[in-house]
């Protein structure tokens, strides 16, 4: 929490000594939770960001932030970008590789399954590169880590195609000197309040070979997003099959005040595990 804190002290008395333009801003959650079989719990995540940019005047621009969270032991992790008519660099401690840069598309439930794509371990010192295609629509990017612990080096791209209200988006990773890889496709489609994604997600660890596919969907009407969240897995082709759905609704109330409710069910070999969750959030 100091850390948290520093972070809101120096982000009031940067601004006036540079020229870049400095924002604090960040976001407060609590949401109570309660499982088959365990006890009910409260729980708390505040997060807070120091977000610069600055027109360096030479047709290039230098952006990024600084992040706190409590959830995290008030680690900081930071993130820096440049970014031109070549396109875009990226680097930091908090950044993606390519294969997540485009994906986490079916993200829609609070309480969160997360994702497959990537390996265990901690990345750090990530690298991302976004060339100007010249093709609308078109992104590119091509990544690499230095690794962490439990990660070797990695390299990875992505790539996104938007048109109209749809998307198509793919991705891989590859780490050296071990048999780890992962790839995902997706689509999207929004429009009219609808909101509908998939995502097909392999990994592969040594001789194990892993599926994930996840289904997503939202329909906002006014102050209320419905949403529904589903994911299959199965990590071999000998093991059961695991899933998980979490449907419920978010009201927002105004200005940055939102609250939400959610259903979630984790099935697989063991009994199945049934959760309901009921949270608020405020960003400023």
């Amino acid at each position: 929490m100091k850390k948290i804190i520093a972070i809101a002290v120096a982000g009031a008395f940067v601004a006036p000594v540079f020229a870049a333009e400095i924002t604090l801003g960040g976001d407060v959650e609590y949401y109570f939770s309660e499982s088959d079989g365990a006890n009910a719990a409260v729980v708390s995540d505040v997060d807070i960001n120091v977000d610069f940019t600055e027109d360096l005047g030479n047709g290039l621009t230098v952006s990024g932030y600084v992040e706190g969270s409590d959830a995290s032991s008030g680690d900081l992790v930071s993130l820096v970008s440049v970014s031109g008519d070549f396109g875009a660099v990226t680097t930091g401690d908090d950044g993606d590789h390519a294969g997540n840069a485009y994906d986490d598309v079916t993200d829609v439930a609070p309480f969160g399954m997360g994702d497959g794509v990537g390996t265990s371990g901690t990345m750090v010192n990530n690298v991302l590169l976004e060339p100007n295609l010249g093709v609308a629509g078109l992104t590119l990017g091509l990544g690499y880590s230095a690794g962490a612990a439990g990660v070797g080096e990695m390299s990875s791209y992505g790539v996104k195609y938007e048109f109209g209200s749809m998307s198509v988006r793919i991705g891989a990773t590859d780490e050296d000197g071990v048999s780890d890889s992962a790839s995902h496709v997706s689509a999207t489609y929004s429009g009219n309040g609808i909101y509908a994604a998939y995502e097909v997600i392999d990994n592969q660890s040594g001789t194990t070979d892993s599926e994930l596919t996840k289904y997503a969907f939202t329909y906002t009407m006014g102050d209320i997003k419905a949403f529904f969240e589903v994911q299959e897995a199965q990590a071999s082709a000998t093991a059961a099959e695991y899933a998980e759905t979490g449907y419920g609704a978010y009201y927002t109330v105004g200005g940055g005040l939102k609250l939400y409710a959610e259903a979630h069910t984790q099935e697989s070999a063991s009994p199945d595990v049934d959760t309901t969750v009921v949270g608020m959030t405020y960003a400023f």
